[in-house]
């Protein structure tokens, strides 16, 4: 009798201590396999040309969370770079086909030679395994804020998807969507939402890239666009044919002003012209945008000209 009640008042905290011990071993296996995913990352990025650079991970969190913490951690490639003083990554220990990335401090990034300091508290991006396309990124955060070199970029939200094609690896497909954002080098310039997915193909052996436009949906100072086609870049340049539908068409001529890709005597003969096919379609417009050696044109009124990659 005596023994039975001895396992009555020990036996929880040795089922207890067992299961915790058990609990650990998961938790302990989890954060090494974050750091092999780490590892993995940077040594993946090296075979692109990129440089991974950060502070061995060191896991917090036990026995609830499993949270791994990274000290200066940055990626710097020919084209640019990104840092964070601190990163975290976030999983569930017995789960870690999904990983949540965050960045808790200070976050830099350089961009065709130009340096930009990136305010975005609350941003957060995760990887997922996909049964269909191996990975997908999810990102989102609330208000964002790049500032360099005098200018500013806004939001009040945007969110990003990311994964490679269903068929074709090699393919990145790709949506996202855009709300309240501003420039401070236009502000007149309004975005008050964007909606695209697109279907980004490698480039072809000339260098030219094909840019599939599934859906666009936009609301940019004042006018409702929605278009979908291809889009062509090559060296910076974009040619195409998008079919769109526009209405309150004035807007965007406006738009095109306040970005600089048109003169006074041009806006204001896009938004006669633009009026006039609206009266004449009853409200709404339904033709294909042409870019094509630096104009963007819809139904033969000039919406923005800019000089291409290739020019002075």
């Amino acid at each position: 009798m005596m023994r039975a009640n001895r396992w009555f008042l020990y036996g929880p905290f040795l089922v207890a201590a067992l299961a915790l011990a058990a609990w650990f071993a998961v938790w302990r296996a989890g954060a090494g396999t974050m750091r092999e995913a780490l590892a993995d990352f940077a040594a993946a990025q090296a075979t692109r040309g990129a440089v991974v650079d950060y502070a061995p991970l060191r896991a917090r969190g036990f026995p609830f969370f499993l949270r791994g913490v990274v000290d200066g951690f940055s990626l710097r490639t020919d084209d640019g770079s990104y840092s964070c003083s601190r990163l975290f990554i976030d999983a569930l220990p017995y789960q870690l086909d999904r990983i949540v990335f965050s960045c808790g401090g200070d976050q830099r990034a350089t961009v065709d030679g130009r340096d930009w300091k990136i305010n975005a508290a609350d941003a957060r991006a995760s990887i997922e395994k996909d049964r269909d396309r191996g990975w997908i990124i999810r990102s989102e955060t609330g208000a964002f804020k790049a500032e360099g070199s005098g200018e500013s970029y806004s939001a009040q939200s945007v969110m990003l998807n990311l994964a490679p094609g269903e068929t074709d690896s090699a393919v990145l497909d790709i949506s996202f969507r855009a709300v309240g954002g501003a420039m401070s080098t236009a502000p007149e310039f309004e975005i008050a939402r964007i909606d695209a997915a697109l279907k980004i193909n490698q480039p072809d052996a000339f260098g030219r890239r094909r840019i599939d436009v599934l859906g666009l949906e936009a609301l940019i100072n004042g006018s409702a666009l929605t278009a979908r086609g291809a889009l062509y870049e090559q060296a910076g340049a974009y040619e195409g044919r998008l079919d769109a539908e526009l209405e309150k068409p004035v807007g965007l001529a406006r738009a095109g002003a306040a970005l600089g890709l048109l003169t006074p005597d041009e806006t204001r003969a896009a938004e006669a012209g633009l009026a006039m096919l609206a009266v004449a379609a009853g409200g709404k417009i339904a033709a294909p945008i042409i870019i094509q050696d630096g104009t963007v044109s819809l139904a033969g009124v000039t919406l923005g000209r800019s000089a291409r990659a290739d020019q002075p």
